[in-house]
């Protein structure tokens, strides 16, 4: 409940009404009757910042009567809203009695946060009673003790409420630096908040104080167009630069340009994954700006931690402005001001800025995706994906999920070096489970003496060794993925144990006596056929069928050679990012590879490509580099041609090369004899609409049969025009 209300007033204080109703209504409110009022305090602020005066007023009455006289903050809060509620509907002498009663229960239990609102509100009603000299000085008095509890929000209030007086006392310079001290807080705010909820913000809090500052304004201060000679020389950049150096170079010199004090480090990353690394700078700065990025809990979001926030906000000299793409970090603009701080206009043009080049890298890192193709991919984690374009490697991908949709055991077959881990890391992560733990374990790293214990836990002095007890990894995999790498290793003594915890749910440690509930996903996986196992009696049976609940199987590289580029790539991808070199394959090197069995799968292609890697000197590695690995291995190469190669792409189902009939691997086009050839290889029966090929090739019927029969079978679009001219 509590967690439900504080999401509800998150929603409010971002300026989302609508959802903190929608959270609202998830609240039980006959639970308790404390729940009940904390949930009528919230539906109150909520009509009030909607403007539904009367409705606020009834359900702050309604809480008034919830709260008994021994829980003083809440009557306080209550008191408090009540007061406000009557300033806004213009009945100034009855909200006295209310805000001086939430302000003296404040008082009385030293709620220094309450006992700020209560002045402010009170200075409030002074101001509409006409009595502006001591509105000011109860304004003052709150906004000395917001400074100590740290309310970023209610100072800017503060700030917004003196700038009336002033402006109704008929100072106007002063009223305006009061405007602007409130929306320097509030554009501060804005900044360690998530994109989405910006828009929401500003509208909510940040447009009415500029709406009362524009109407005390000068024209001329509200006509003249500051820094939009340097905004618009920094817009022009996008077609300019070339790297992300050069561009933020560029920009903080313009930057320097128009802010002479400010000292800059620009940081930036390559993707969400990596560190924030330092491309650009002016001037020298006391702090680098990486201590301001806070780490989440999953890395869906990365904010700016509070070290961002200067204590004194009237003498801010440090900021951190985030540039984001969708909730992503892409990188951190940090200024310091060696000046006077850095003021509202100041840090208008700095936002500004900062939009401007989150357009650009944007834009730059959607090139970039887009120059590097992976194929078909199933995202595991943050950082590794399953890449596969095949017809085999879709099947898995649906498999995966399939499994994933359900809370069976699943037994994983394929063999070494294929990947197993990540389809069982696949799973997890698709689960609902993927917020708990994943812990995988390889049976047969474990001495057979050792695995009972890692797996079930042991109790202090159950053996020689056990100082102390431990827990096993059935509870430390919890409500999560405990992943059983090599089962086919396990003991056969230790095989039955597993089963009866596989359909009790429970295990005892080792040591103890009383068995304790589990709820662990099994997910199992062997690189040898469990039904040989069976018989030669080195697995049990029932076992057996206990874990092959849902079974997939991954396929070896060797059925699936089609894929070959987009492995490289990806791997290429990884190794670039690494080093910081842009290598790639020659096209010798990747005609070597598609006719090479791979019998340690994927994980032999990626040792290759690392080795050679490392070997190559220039930008491309070539066939040289690659032919001795292959050569140390008394393996057959693969005897398919480089046409049925050709052909096992097409079998993928995606068949998009036959549009400009160019070779996939080579990037060429494909000669007459070798798309007759890829031709000969369908199976089937004709579809005679497409008969006006055969007199372009002069081929029998039969080979366009089985050719567009093929096609058919595999879903392929074919673009004919294109490939008859």
């Amino acid at each position: 409940v509590g967690a439900t209300l504080a999401m509800g007033w998150s929603w409010l204080l971002l300026g989302r009404l609508d959802r903190a109703l929608k959270v609202a209504s998830l609240v039980n409110v006959k639970e308790n009757p404390v729940t009940r009022g904390r949930y009528l305090l919230l539906m109150t602020k909520v009509h009030l910042l909607r403007g539904h005066y009367g409705r606020a007023w009834q359900t702050a009455c309604k809480a008034r009567d919830v709260f008994p006289s021994y829980m003083p903050y809440y009557r306080s809060k209550v008191g408090l809203v009540q007061g406000e509620i009557l300033l806004k509907r213009d009945r100034v002498q009855e909200a006295e009695s209310y805000i001086q009663e939430g302000l003296s229960l404040a008082k009385d239990e030293f709620y220094f946060p309450m006992m700020v609102r209560g002045w402010m509100l009170y200075a409030k009603y002074l101001a509409a009673a006409d009595r502006l000299s001591q509105a000011r000085t109860y304004c003052l008095r709150a906004l000395q003790v917001a400074k100590r509890v740290e309310r970023p929000a209610l100072h800017s209030e503060i700030f917004h409420t003196l700038g009336k007086i002033e402006a109704s006392l008929g100072n106007r310079e002063a009223a305006i630096q009061r405007y602007s001290q409130a929306l320097q807080i509030l554009k501060a705010r804005l900044l360690h908040i998530s994109p989405h909820y910006r828009q929401g913000f500003s509208k909510q809090f940040i447009l009415p104080i500029e709406v009362d500052r524009d109407e005390i304004l000068p024209t001329e201060s509200r006509t003249v167009p500051r820094f939009c000679v340097q905004l618009r020389h920094l817009a022009n950049l996008r077609g300019e630069t070339v790297c992300e150096g050069e561009m933020g170079e560029r920009t903080l010199e313009i930057v320097a340009e128009a802010l002479p004090s400010i000292a800059a480090n620009l940081l930036l990353r390559n993707t969400p994954s990596e560190e924030l690394s330092l491309v650009a700078s002016i001037g020298r700065c006391r702090r680098t700006g990486k201590e301001l990025v806070a780490q989440s809990w999953k890395g869906e979001r990365l904010f700016l931690s509070r070290n961002a926030s200067a204590v004194d906000w009237d003498e801010r000299n440090s900021l951190g402005i985030p540039l984001c793409d969708n909730g992503h970090l892409l990188g951190l603009l940090y200024v310091e001001d060696k000046g006077q701080g850095i003021s509202e206009e100041q840090l208008d043009f700095l936002s500004c800025v900062a939009s401007i080049l989150e357009l650009q890298l944007i834009h730059r890192f959607e090139e970039r995706d887009i120059s590097v193709d992976f194929g078909d991919s199933l995202r595991v984690d943050e950082q590794r994906v399953i890449v596969g374009k095949h017809a085999v490697m879709q099947k898995l991908f649906a498999e995966i999920k399939s499994a994933a949709s359900s809370n069976s055991t699943v037994l994983i077959a394929g063999e070494s070096g294929t990947g197993k881990e990540l389809v069982a890391q696949g799973i997890h992560s698709l689960s609902d489970r993927r917020r708990e733990r994943f812990l995988p374990i390889n049976c047969s790293a474990l001495p057979p003496d050792l695995i009972e214990s890692e797996l079930f836990g042991h109790s202090r002095g159950s053996f020689t060794g056990a100082v102390e007890g431990k827990l096993g990894l059935f509870e430390a995999a919890s409500k999560g993925t405990l992943f059983l790498d090599e089962i086919d290793t396990m003991p056969v003594g230790l095989q039955s144990r597993l089963l009866r915890v596989l359909e009790e749910k429970k295990i005892r440690r080792l040591g103890e006596t009383e068995q304790r509930p589990i709820d662990v996903r099994v997910v199992a996986a062997s690189n040898q056929a469990l039904n040989g196992l069976i018989r030669k009696g080195e697995f049990r049976e029932d076992l057996y069928h206990r874990l092959n609940v849902c079974q997939i199987r991954v396929p070896p590289l060797r059925k699936r050679l089609s894929d070959l580029p987009f492995l490289i790539r990806y791997i290429l991808a990884g190794l670039n990012g690494e080093t910081g070199n842009e290598k790639d394959v020659s096209d010798a090197a990747l005609l070597l590879l598609t006719r090479y069995s791979f019998p340690g799968n994927v994980r032999e292609l990626e040792n290759i490509i690392e080795s050679a890697y490392h070997l190559t000197v220039g930008r491309s590695i070539s066939s040289e580099h690659i032919a001795w690995r292959l050569e140390d291995y008394p393996v057959p190469h693969n005897k398919s041609s480089h046409v049925e190669t050709i052909v096992e792409v097409l079998a993928s189902g995606k068949g998009d090369f036959w549009g400009t009939v160019r070779d996939p691997f080579l990037d060429r086009d494909l000669s007459r004899e070798e798309v007759r050839q890829i031709i000969a290889l369908g199976l089937g029966v004709c579809n005679g609409r497409y008969r006006r090929l055969i007199k372009h090739f002069n081929l029998p019927d039969r080979d366009y049969k089985r050719f567009l029969s093929f096609l058919s079978n595999h879903n392929c679009k074919v673009n004919f025009r294109q490939f008859r001219r």
